[in-house]
């Protein structure tokens, strides 16, 4: 069975935004919530900047010759635990509160999307073998 092409669209079209939009349209509010999390200055600015050109890749790779390859999937999956850990542990009380309970659910979106990257990855895996 072929899966659909708007599965890796979709996903690709996702991780383009959020590596683009908060880095060109946002900066500042983005580096605010990177700040939050306790890191100096340099290293928030890293990280931020890092976190969206890693995003940016996700997007190339996922219409890529190598979205048929189970680690991509699982790496994706990796770094969307990695980001909701930090948010989880590193933003203060009040800000992972705000973000648990925002109207648009930033972070229990990332739920469905694990499914998805989870999903792709046992696909890929068994296709493999």
């Amino acid at each position: 069975m072929k899966l659909p092409s708007y599965l890796y669209h979709a996903l690709a079209l996702l991780w383009l935004y959020s590596g683009v939009v908060p880095l060109v349209f946002n900066r500042q509010a983005s580096l605010d919530l990177v700040l939050q999390m306790g890191f100096g200055e340099m290293l928030a600015w890293g990280l931020f900047v890092g976190a969206s050109v890693l995003d940016v890749a996700f997007a190339a790779l996922c219409v890529s010759r190598f979205k048929n390859q189970a680690w991509l999937w699982g790496v994706q999956a990796l770094t969307v635990i990695i980001y909701n850990a930090l948010i989880l542990l590193l933003l203060p009380t009040a800000t992972f509160t705000e973000q648990l309970l925002h109207p648009f659910a930033p972070v229990l979106k990332n739920l469905p999307i694990l499914a998805l990257l989870v999903f792709l990855y046992q696909y890929h895996k068994t296709a493999q073998t």
